[in-house]
């Protein structure tokens, strides 16, 4: 996700924790690219014009991360994490603001790692609200949904994120996809 290598990442993550500003500066420029990539896969199926930009969708999110008082961040996984709830929020702010109403979904949902590269503004409100219905009964089952689906994490970047292993993670995501696939479907 991001092209030099997470030590790196790590390594300025934990001067900024010691309040380097400097070490803020360069961590913006690597992880940029991976965050836009985040945010452009979340805004594919914005209609043009009505969305924000990826470029925009970053700034936001980064001012956002920025303002967190004292994250001890725990890796770039971490810190990508982070930046996908982040990219969350403003995404079901901005869905909301926009009085997107409830509906159906429009085509068959495989809930690939992907999958906010196919939700329109209704859709997000619709996997925000079963995301938050999941995270009261799993809330493990909901964070890797976050992670892949928000913050494009892959399951390996999952498993480093969450502290846990691979398969563990990968049960998880199967579990969910199912878990939400029964939601919708029995919601709409």
């Amino acid at each position: 996700m991001v092209e030099d290598s997470g030590s790196t990442v790590n390594q300025l993550l934990e001067r900024w924790n010691l309040g380097d500003r400097q070490a803020h500066e360069a961590l913006l420029a690597r992880v940029y690219p991976a965050l836009k990539a985040i945010a452009a896969r979340a805004l594919a199926a914005e209609p043009a014009g009505l969305s924000l930009q990826p470029t925009a969708l970053v700034n936001e999110a980064y001012l956002k991360l920025v303002d967190l008082n004292r994250v001890d961040w725990r890796g770039r996984s971490h810190f990508l994490a982070l930046a996908g709830q982040v990219m969350r929020q403003i995404l079901v702010d901005q869905a909301r603001h926009r009085g997107a109403a409830k509906r159906s979904w429009g085509r068959r949902v495989t809930f690939t790692g992907s999958l906010a590269e196919v939700m329109d503004s209704a859709e997000v409100l619709i996997l925000d609200q079963a995301l938050t219905e999941l995270a009261s009964e799993h809330g493990d089952l909901a964070q890797v949904v976050e992670l892949r689906v928000f913050g494009g994490l892959t399951i390996e970047e999952t498993a480093v994120a969450m502290g846990t292993s691979t398969p563990t993670v990968k049960r998880r995501w199967r579990s969910a996809r199912a878990w939400l696939l029964d939601w919708i479907s029995n919601d709409q």
